[in-house]
Protein backbone atom coordinates (compact mmCIF):
# COMPACT_ATOMS: atom_id res chain seq x y z
CA UNK A 1 0.00 0.00 0.00
CA UNK A 2 1.19 3.50 -0.72
CA UNK A 3 0.80 6.25 1.86
CA UNK A 4 -1.26 9.15 0.53
CA UNK A 5 -1.03 12.79 1.59
CA UNK A 6 -4.48 12.43 3.20
CA UNK A 7 -3.35 9.42 5.26
CA UNK A 8 -0.18 11.27 6.21
CA UNK A 9 -2.17 14.26 7.45
CA UNK A 10 -4.53 12.01 9.41
CA UNK A 11 -1.53 10.61 11.28
CA UNK A 12 0.22 13.99 11.51
CA UNK A 13 -2.35 16.82 11.51
CA UNK A 14 0.41 19.23 12.53
CA UNK A 15 1.46 19.18 8.87
CA UNK A 16 -1.95 20.34 7.57
CA UNK A 17 -0.43 23.61 6.36
CA UNK A 18 2.41 21.89 4.48
CA UNK A 19 1.81 22.09 0.71
CA UNK A 20 0.67 18.88 -1.00
CA UNK A 21 3.69 18.92 -3.28
CA UNK A 22 6.07 18.88 -0.30
CA UNK A 23 4.17 16.03 1.37
CA UNK A 24 4.01 14.01 -1.85
CA UNK A 25 7.73 14.51 -2.50
CA UNK A 26 8.67 13.48 1.05
CA UNK A 27 6.43 10.40 0.83
CA UNK A 28 7.99 9.42 -2.51
CA UNK A 29 11.53 9.89 -1.18
CA UNK A 30 10.75 8.02 2.05
CA UNK A 31 9.22 5.10 0.15
CA UNK A 32 12.54 4.66 -1.66
CA UNK A 33 14.31 4.26 1.70
CA UNK A 34 11.89 1.82 3.38
CA UNK A 35 12.19 -1.70 1.99
CA UNK A 36 8.83 -3.47 2.02
CA UNK A 37 10.54 -6.87 2.26
CA UNK A 38 12.16 -5.82 5.54
CA UNK A 39 9.46 -3.58 7.02
CA UNK A 40 6.51 -5.79 5.99
CA UNK A 41 3.35 -4.66 7.82
CA UNK A 42 5.19 -1.61 9.21
CA UNK A 43 6.13 -0.26 5.77
CA UNK A 44 3.45 2.44 5.60
CA UNK A 45 4.12 3.56 9.16
CA UNK A 46 7.86 3.70 8.46
CA UNK A 47 7.31 5.71 5.27
CA UNK A 48 5.01 8.13 7.09
CA UNK A 49 7.44 8.72 9.97
CA UNK A 50 10.45 9.10 7.67
CA UNK A 51 8.51 11.56 5.48
CA UNK A 52 7.46 13.53 8.57
CA UNK A 53 11.11 13.65 9.61
CA UNK A 54 12.16 14.86 6.16
CA UNK A 55 9.59 17.64 6.20
CA UNK A 56 10.19 18.53 9.84
CA UNK A 57 13.95 18.67 9.44
CA UNK A 58 13.96 20.88 6.35
CA UNK A 59 10.77 22.97 6.31
CA UNK A 60 11.30 26.42 7.86
CA UNK A 61 7.68 26.36 9.06
CA UNK A 62 8.13 23.11 10.97
CA UNK A 63 10.26 24.23 13.90
CA UNK A 64 7.79 22.39 16.15
CA UNK A 65 9.19 19.11 14.83
CA UNK A 66 12.86 19.72 15.65
CA UNK A 67 14.64 19.26 18.95
CA UNK A 68 16.08 22.59 20.06
CA UNK A 69 19.14 21.02 21.71
CA UNK A 70 20.27 19.01 18.70
CA UNK A 71 19.95 15.28 18.02
CA UNK A 72 18.25 13.20 20.70
CA UNK A 73 20.55 10.25 19.93
CA UNK A 74 24.26 10.95 19.56
CA UNK A 75 25.64 10.25 16.08
CA UNK A 76 22.17 9.60 14.63
CA UNK A 77 21.17 12.24 12.05
CA UNK A 78 17.56 11.06 12.03
CA UNK A 79 17.18 11.97 15.69
CA UNK A 80 16.89 15.70 15.06
CA UNK A 81 13.08 15.35 15.03
CA UNK A 82 10.65 13.34 17.12
CA UNK A 83 9.52 11.62 13.91
CA UNK A 84 13.07 10.55 13.13
CA UNK A 85 13.48 9.17 16.65
CA UNK A 86 10.35 7.05 16.20
CA UNK A 87 11.59 5.89 12.78
CA UNK A 88 14.96 4.89 14.27
CA UNK A 89 13.17 3.03 17.07
CA UNK A 90 11.11 1.03 14.57
CA UNK A 91 14.16 0.40 12.35
CA UNK A 92 16.18 -0.85 15.32
CA UNK A 93 13.38 -3.12 16.46
CA UNK A 94 13.19 -4.65 12.99
CA UNK A 95 16.96 -5.14 12.90
CA UNK A 96 16.90 -6.89 16.28
CA UNK A 97 14.43 -9.48 15.00
CA UNK A 98 11.95 -11.36 17.13
CA UNK A 99 12.69 -11.53 20.81
CA UNK A 100 12.19 -14.32 23.29
CA UNK A 101 10.14 -13.55 26.36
Amino acid sequence: MTVTAAQFRTRFPEFDETPDAAVDLALTDAALEVNDDVWSTLTDKGVAYLAAHMIGATNPGAEFARFKDGPAIEDEPLSTTRYGVEFVSMRNALAAGPGVV
